[in-house]
């Protein structure tokens, strides 16, 4: 997500309470897989040959719900253009203005507010809810959870991936990622760190602390999609007063 500072298995496996309960697998490949306890819809593809597995975003998300509450990122990869020294009371807030637009786009576009103070709790903001303003398109009329995110000046062609991959039922929490994984390490893979677009990986919560319980469900999931977590960093949120910011 630039920043400015930038459906159910087809052969039924299922994942309750942490166990894993697979009926078919065939050639030692997943065809498809859900995760009904965490609403998650992900196409997943594991072969001998195939180091990094296929990740699609979800098909479809409740844009109201999605778009109803502030997020507050919790764990974060660096990317080009913000590193580790903002990691401090990161937020991402979306707002339906229909008077929003891009260039050369007539699709949907949501308005992002983000947020981040530079080297400490309550830091020099890198961006407040009268800074920069970016705008998050849907270039594909049936899924809203692929989005492309860039200043509302530029054109779609210069804007990131932003995947929405996993959620919660109830919006608690969302995962988010820049594109496609494809960068190889030996745990996994992830987007690249050093990019502007097609770059970037995050865990966001509705509340600024996450539930201990509901990190680990997200940083599982992330396991099983075939993602590194090494390169993912925490992102402190405890006695953030978000100055200026854009909160809802």
């Amino acid at each position: 997500m630039p920043f400015f500072f930038v459906d159910e298995l087809k052969n039924n496996n299922t994942i309750t309470n942490d166990t894993i309960t697979n009926d078919t697998i065939i050639n030692n490949t997943i065809i498809h897989n859900t995760i009904t306890k965490y609403t998650i819809t992900n196409d997943t593809t594991i072969t001998n040959t195939i180091s990094c597995k296929k990740v699609k975003p979800l098909s479809t998300i409740d844009l109201t719900e999605f778009t109803k509450h502030t997020w507050y990122s919790q764990y974060q990869q660096e990317v080009k253009y913000q590193n580790k020294s903002s990691f401090f009371c990161v937020t991402a807030t979306y707002n339906i203005e229909p008077t929003r637009k891009v260039p050369l786009f007539n699709g949907n576009v949501i308005s992002v507010y983000n947020y981040a103070n530079l080297y400490q709790v309550n830091g020099k903001p890198l961006n407040t809810k009268d800074g920069v303003v970016l705008c998050a398109r849907q270039p594909n009329k049936n899924s809203n959870s692929t989005l492309l995110v860039a200043p509302c000046n530029l054109p779609n062609i210069l804007a990131g991936d932003y995947w929405i991959i996993a959620k919660d039922e109830f919006y608690k929490w969302i995962i988010v990622s820049g594109g496609k994984p494809d960068v190889k390490y030996p745990d996994g893979c992830t987007t690249p760190t050093d990019n502007i677009n097609h770059a970037g990986l995050w865990i966001f919560s509705r509340t600024p602390i996450m539930k201990k319980e509901d990190l680990n469900t997200c940083i599982n999931i992330l396991k099983q999609f075939g993602y590194t977590t090494k390169l993912l960093i925490p992102v402190i949120q405890e006695n953030c007063n978000y100055n200026n910011s854009f909160i809802k």
